[in-house]
């Protein structure tokens, strides 16, 4: 990404760039995006991610998460859908979304941010640009898939809390050479007690954004 930073530098229809994963989609509002001002340089996505069931009817997701407010992640709490009143915990994947930039010589990327010279994150302009939309794990399959592939990739990766003992389960579970359908059972049920959201109950509750298949991109 930032040797793509560096080359569209002198490009100028590149008005525009950020790096994103194979599990995300990026929606940029070209009308906000064109009314940033030239000296901002930097625009964050917020994220919005999918609801995490076991099986989407047609296969297609629809509701995603937003990032909730104090009051509502303590309902969550109170129902028993959360440990603890944090995005980080009713999220399965980040919630800090994705900076893009103006192409620079004098900024990077990193995961999540932008940086200065100094090693500092620049701080985004303030309008909106962009939002993130987030398949992580948005049902079983694509959760035994996810986790088999991160674990049989090398060393178990550096993850945020939540994720550690999900990793550590799936590993061990993986390392018992189990058959192929006592171990997919294995990883399913993993999955209902680690990422399955409770959807209905997040629906009624009207905490859930509603995106039909062409207005995710598809």
């Amino acid at each position: 990404a930032n040797l793509t930073r560096a080359m569209l530098v002198a490009d100028d229809d590149a008005e525009w760039l950020w790096h994103i994963d194979g599990d995300e989609v990026l929606q940029p509002d070209r009308a906000a995006l064109a009314g940033v001002p030239d000296e901002a340089g930097v625009v964050h996505a917020p994220p919005l991610e999918a609801v995490s069931r076991e099986s989407w009817p047609g296969g297609v997701v629809t509701h995603f998460k937003r990032p909730l407010g104090e009051d509502e992640l303590v309902l969550l709490k109170v129902l028993g859908l959360v440990a603890e009143p944090r995005n980080e915990q009713y999220f399965h994947g980040h919630v800090r979304g994705k900076s893009g930039m103006r192409p620079a010589l004098d900024r990077w990327f990193t995961l999540h941010e932008v940086t200065d010279e100094a090693e500092q994150d620049v701080a985004p302009y303030a309008g909106e640009g962009a939002r993130l939309l987030h398949y992580e794990s948005w049902s079983g399959e694509e959760f035994v898939r996810k986790w088999t592939n991160i674990l049989r990739s090398g060393d178990l990766p550096a993850l945020r809390g939540r994720r550690q003992p999900t990793a550590v389960a799936v590993r061990t579970l993986i390392d018992r050479d189990l058959p192929l359908e006592t171990a997919q059972d294995m990883l399913l049920r993993l999955y209902r007690r680690t990422t399955e959201d409770d959807f209905d109950t997040l629906r009624d509750l009207g905490l859930l954004v509603e995106l039909r298949p062409r207005e995710q991109g598809h």
